[in-house]
């Protein structure tokens, strides 16, 4: 990811190109020549791991650490320790030979493929953002950002603001987003007319759902929150948002087949371990630990479904309890809790549960992407759980990431922090629409239903835009 990192300036430079030397406006040939160049770019660990199956690999990390554990102990028979280490080298043998084994991605989708699995109401917008920023990798700094913009019956380009224009911006703009004062609306409002305003104002009126993948600056900020102007409306009150890292992997999760039926588990203000505690306190500085309000989204998040299910609450939401669960089983998977985001070794990062059973609590990245899941959806109600060291081209390396690895479809998650309160009326308001409507994760048009209260999102929490300005300080996951 590193390596592909350097080269990230290579394609959007080609990809630029193309769109640059073209005709006025772009040719629809040159159009899908740089969505393709960039699409070679893009996620291609996550969809090799998607498409490699790793939970194949997954099966054998969870043998080989069963046959590690029994041969600790003392009291094991002479035959059964044989058997032990025949089936230790054997699963080894078996883990080394997947890890080597050649993956055949599949080709860039072309546009006319996207428009085909592209309903009416959708719009995909593919972000291409120059960073202008020149070392011995990227020598060259001037070039230009577009988004390219696809429809069931149309294609086209326009330009944006690059990386270096807005950087100082959204940095700014985001900073004051937690002051909720209302300083941020100006600042949101300019970062808008960089962005997004000119692909919103080219879009038809029959467009209600935006489809986006990410760039440079675009990848940290909360698209549903950018105001349309000092006044409002917020992005997200016109259009559902739902944020991939590829159109590839767009697709890929979309013509998967719709779960049928299905439960819900849900874990809720699991108790801390001091190690986990200190860690959070040294993390936020500030706030209460405590989510009181947390166990009314989990019961909400089981209620939602005719109330089947299982629920976790405090002493019983621990990574033993879950990570022991039969997950294939659930359609919706909700942790209400606290998320550690390491940006230096994402690897790192990890869900807060409680620690019981031998675990230590802490559901890692590595520990997450080795679970079975069967396209559910997943509600991740902690702070930062989108967020994570970013690498231009594959995208956030984040924990909402590892859910998809592991075979979520959809994931609800947040881009930054929110109080405890806020984040209990968002899905109080989620689950309700969900419960009254009768829309359930596996109804056919998956993860990405417009059914729902709120698009899901990849990055940001999916109503952040509801929420506004309210997102920090006290009671913070």
């Amino acid at each position: 990811m590193r390596y592909e990192d350097t080269l990230a300036f290579a394609y959007e430079l080609v990809a630029g190109s193309l769109l640059e030397r073209s005709t006025r406006p772009p040719s629809g040939a040159d159009i899908a020549s740089a969505l393709e160049t960039m699409e070679r770019l893009r996620a291609r660990g996550l969809l090799e791991i998607l498409v490699r199956g790793h939970r194949a690999q997954g099966d054998l990390d969870r043998s080989i650490e069963v046959s590690q554990r029994r041969l600790l102990d003392s009291h094991l028979g002479s035959d059964e320790r044989v058997a032990l280490v025949t089936r230790l080298r054997a699963d080894e043998r078996g883990l080394r030979e997947s890890a080597g084994e050649t993956v055949q991605l599949p080709p860039p989708p072309g546009i006319d493929e996207l428009q085909k699995a592209l309903r009416p109401e959708e719009a995909l917008v593919s972000f291409q953002q120059w960073t202008g920023e020149a070392d011995i990798t990227a020598p060259i700094v001037e070039s230009t950002s577009w988004a390219i913009v696809v429809t069931r019956d149309r294609r086209w380009a326009v330009r944006v603001a690059g990386a270096r224009d807005v950087d100082a911006a959204a940095s700014l703009w985001l900073s004051l987003l937690e002051r909720r004062d209302g300083s941020d609306l100006e600042g949101g409002a300019s970062l808008y007319r960089a962005l997004l305003a000119p692909v919103v104002e080219s879009l038809p009126a029959s467009v209600s759902a935006l489809i986006v993948v990410p760039d440079a600056v675009i990848d940290r900020v909360p698209l549903e929150a950018l105001p349309l102007s000092s006044s409002g409306p917020y992005l997200g009150e016109r259009y559902s948002v739902s944020v991939v890292p590829s159109a590839a992997v767009w697709l890929r999760l979309r013509g998967a087949p719709p779960r049928n039926g299905g439960a819900a588990l849900a874990l809720a203000e699991p108790n801390l371990s001091g190690a986990a505690r200190e860690e959070l306190v040294r993390l936020q500085r500030s706030g209460d630990l405590q989510l009181p309000r947390s166990r009314n989204e989990a019961r909400r998040a089981v209620s939602a479904l005719s109330g089947t299910g299982q629920l976790l609450l405090g002493a019983e939401a621990t990574e033993d309890r879950f990570r022991g669960a039969r997950l294939a089983d659930f359609s919706l998977i909700h942790i209400a809790s606290h998320a550690l985001v390491d940006l230096a070794r994402p690897e790192r990062s990890a869900l807060v549960l409680g620690a019981a059973g031998g675990e230590d609590g802490l559901l890692t990245v590595e520990e997450i992407s080795a679970l079975r899941l069967d396209r559910p959806l997943v509600v991740l109600g902690a702070c930062r759980t989108s967020d994570g060291a970013l690498r231009r081209g594959e995208g956030t390396l984040s924990l909402a990431r590892a859910f998809f690895e592991a075979g979520a479809r959809t994931i609800i998650a947040n881009l930054g922090s929110v109080r405890d309160e806020e984040s209990a009326a968002l899905f109080d308001g989620f689950y309700r629409h969900m419960g009254d409507s009768g829309t359930t994760p596996g109804a056919p048009h998956g993860g990405w239903s417009r059914n729902s209260m709120f698009a899901a999102s990849l990055v940001g929490l999916a109503g952040l835009c509801l929420l506004g300005r309210r997102l920090w300080r006290r009671r913070s996951r």
